[in-house]
């Protein structure tokens, strides 16, 4: 398989960041080594490596606050219809921020996420023109789902009103060009942080 390096990509576009990898569920096992010592050694069921084609994880548990804002990515499967991106360096165990001592530590995103249980990699999103900090205003139309067009639009009033970039959530014809990198479950006034991204163009705007 052809490896890549990120000067391969980073020239022609898109955005490129650092993102926590979902990989599945991870088992706990133990490995000798030649000279009679033992470790603990772990193995992803959905391992990421570089090179991959991943998209942004559309999980319930991928919100901003189990995050700490991160973008979470995982691999991509049939029928995704979804901001992808390509993972351009090489995941390492050595990347996680803490180590599950056993299996049911984390077999599942909530405990991984929880537990910060999860690698990281850089991954370069070649049809995003830029990502940012924004906060969503549920307007109780629909879920949040992340990596999905089309569903959330800039919000007039706050716009004009606040310092910085707020967006609603819409059941249908929203902007075809930003999207949120994070789940919110659909709720009437809730204020929320979420990562933007914004695929260029203009975009709807409505009070």
């Amino acid at each position: 398989m052809t490896t890549y390096a990120a000067a391969d990509f980073t020239k022609v576009g898109g955005v490129t960041r650092t993102c926590w990898l979902d990989e599945g569920a991870i088992t706990v096992g133990i490995g000798y080594g030649l000279g009679g010592g033992s470790g603990p050694i772990r193995t992803f069921a959905a391992e990421i490596t570089l090179g991959m084609v991943v998209v942004v994880s559309v999980d319930v548990a991928n919100t901003w606050a189990n995050t700490d804002g991160n973008v979470l990515v995982t691999r991509i499967a049939n029928a995704d219809n979804l901001v992808w991106g390509v993972v351009i360096s090489e995941p390492s165990e050595g990347d996680m921020e803490n180590k599950p001592a056993d299996t049911a530590a984390a077999n599942t995103l909530a405990k991984r996420l929880a537990g910060k249980f999860l690698r990281a990699a850089t991954v370069w999103f070649p049809n995003v023109t830029a990502m940012t900090k924004a906060t969503l205003v549920t307007a109780n139309a629909g879920n949040v789902t992340p990596g999905t067009l089309e569903i959330l639009a800039l919000d007039v009033s706050q716009c004009i009103a606040g310092a910085g970039i707020f967006v609603n959530d819409l059941a249908s014809s929203g902007s075809g060009n930003i999207c949120s990198m994070h789940y919110q479950a659909q709720a009437s006034g809730v204020t929320v942080p979420i990562m933007l991204a914004m695929l260029g163009g203009t975009t709807l705007a409505q009070t």
